[in-house]
């Protein structure tokens, strides 16, 4: 069980891989600071000082996003309450930690990471 639980939890590691990517191809140096910190922590849950590093940078990332190109507030929202209502529900029980990683890859992650790449000055 215990092997299964550390395969499961490449999920997060294989969704933060869309910001390597993006960061390639649009020399984007917000993707890169993203991927390097994500890969950080999600390879190294237990360091609760990585978690908030983790989450105050990409939240200063998603505010500077945000002052440079208005619109983006709309995905910030969305990939920001995400983020809350997925960690809120997941730690009172509602579903497994496997549901709530693929949750915060697709509804956090990618959304985060499409409303960085409407910002043209990446």
């Amino acid at each position: 069980m215990c092997i299964i639980r550390r395969i499961m939890r490449i999920i997060n590691i294989l969704g933060v891989l869309v910001y390597l990517y993006f960061g390639v191809l649009y020399n984007s140096y917000r993707c890169y600071i993203i991927f390097i910190n994500g890969i950080l922590f999600h390879t190294n849950e237990k360091n609760i000082y990585l978690k908030y590093y983790d989450i105050t940078v990409n939240s200063l990332i998603t505010f500077y996003t945000i002052y440079n190109c208005p619109i983006c507030i709309i995905g910030a929202y969305i990939g920001s309450s995400s983020f809350l209502c997925n960690m809120y529900f997941f730690n009172k029980g509602y579903y497994n930690r496997t549901k709530s990683d693929i949750i915060h890859v697709i509804f956090t992650q990618w959304v985060m990471c499409y409303t960085l790449l409407l910002d043209t000055n990446t």
